[in-house]
């Protein structure tokens, strides 16, 4: 294509798109300028008034404070430790449930474990009646244990024995 135009006409053109062009360009940059200002000034303005109001409700007292929460929290904690603790000898169940499984021989399976003030009780299974026998002398031996007493009856079968054990816990702790 062969362009006609005289030499000054082409570079007046060219000059005319830079301009064009570079107008284009501020008014987008200033536009975007101008949007994001506007969004920023918004928002500081929000910002101020949930500001202001959340000094009146903290002047007017209108917020609980955390700590009451926290207190709370704290009450009930003591509460779930003091009935985590068994009162009248301090002793917590994870404690009296060691000294059981320390006892615990080959042979037998406990299947539960129930803890109150001042009596536990097991049940279980005995592979034999030795080894039944094994665990409740060991059990006996044990200071931290008053009395330890099991059904006859747990006694009658020589394999295969599921038993039930009553055992009186010390007052204090041993």
């Amino acid at each position: 294509m062969i362009n006609l135009l005289p030499k000054e006409r082409k570079l007046d053109i060219k000059k005319e798109y830079y301009t064009k062009l570079l107008i284009l360009g501020l008014v987008s940059v200033c536009s975007v300028v101008f949007i994001f200002g506007g969004l920023l000034i918004s928002f500081s303005f929000i910002i101020k008034a949930d500001l202001k109001a959340l000094e009146t409700q903290i002047l007017n007292e209108e917020i609980d404070p955390n700590i009451d929460e926290n207190k709370k929290i704290i009450e009930t904690l003591k509460v779930d430790i003091k009935t985590l603790s068994l009162p009248g000898n301090g002793l917590f169940p994870t404690h009296i449930i060691d000294t059981i499984t320390k006892h615990d021989k080959t042979g037998i399976h406990i299947n539960d474990i129930a803890i109150s003030l001042t009596e536990l009780n097991i049940s279980g299974l005995a592979d034999e009646r030795d080894n039944f026998i094994l665990f409740i002398q060991s059990l006996e031996s044990e200071p931290l244990f008053l009395s330890v007493n099991s059904p006859i009856s747990s006694l009658s079968k020589v394999k295969d024995i599921n038993f039930q054990i009553r055992i009186k816990l010390v007052d204090e702790e041993v």
